[in-house]
């Protein structure tokens, strides 16, 4: 059974972002022997973000793994398969991000397994509704079940790993390269993933980085 990498967006500035990125998600996933598919967030139940989660769950009824990944995220480096570096243990993997909103799990570029189906179902029913509003959206509530304290200052997040949970023990940490962040600390200097996320003119740049893409 094939992994699959997954994408969606909702409405027309994400729509043109995609336009430029989906081309290098698909061929990256036909590289690495990976099914694609992408998926409309467009939905009354919750916000965009939060709709990766009910779409990743039914994913993983038919694939063993899914690699969730933005649409406002290049892959400017293809060579090698982000799947070949997640340990058979592991339930999720992310890139933690040290920024000065604290340390941030960013689900962006998430891995999930099957082992994550209770986790993802508990987010959706039980969390959804005290989330729907957060700046994080469901990466906040996920963040809460692996053990971190989100406060609220002003509008602005800040997260503190309090008390990790058998979820954050199962979490795979990943090299920084795989969800390049411009506010990330730990950047590294040649990434395979960048997330093109508070930047001035998120479209310019994307456009730029397809373009160059190897």
């Amino acid at each position: 059974m094939s992994d699959l990498l997954m994408t969606g967006w909702r409405g027309t500035e994400f729509a043109r972002m995609a336009a430029h990125t989906l081309p290098l998600m698909d061929a990256y996933a036909a590289r690495h022997g990976l099914e694609c598919h992408c998926v409309n967030l467009a939905n009354t139940a919750a916000a965009p973000s939060w709709m990766k989660v009910p779409n990743i769950g039914a994913a993983l009824k038919d694939h063993e793994r899914v690699l969730w990944v933005d649409a406002d995220v290049v892959i400017v480096d293809p060579s090698e398969n982000l799947m070949d570096s997640v340990e058979d243990d592991a339930w999720q993997a992310v890139v933690e991000h040290e920024t000065e909103c604290g340390s941030v799990p960013n689900s962006g570029v998430w891995v999930v397994t099957r082992a994550m189906l209770p986790w993802l179902e508990f987010a959706w029913d039980k969390m959804r509704e005290a989330f729907a509003e957060h700046p994080w959206w469901e990466q906040a509530a996920v963040m809460t079940m692996m053990g971190y304290e989100i406060t609220l200052t002003e509008g602005w997040p800040h997260a503190t790993l309090k008390a990790a949970t058998e979820l954050h023990d199962r979490t795979q940490f990943l090299p920084a390269k795989w969800n390049d962040h411009p506010a990330d600390r730990r950047r590294c200097d040649a990434p395979a993933f960048v997330h093109v996320t508070q930047y001035a003119d998120r479209l310019g740049e994307i456009r730029r980085l397809c373009a160059a893409a190897t």
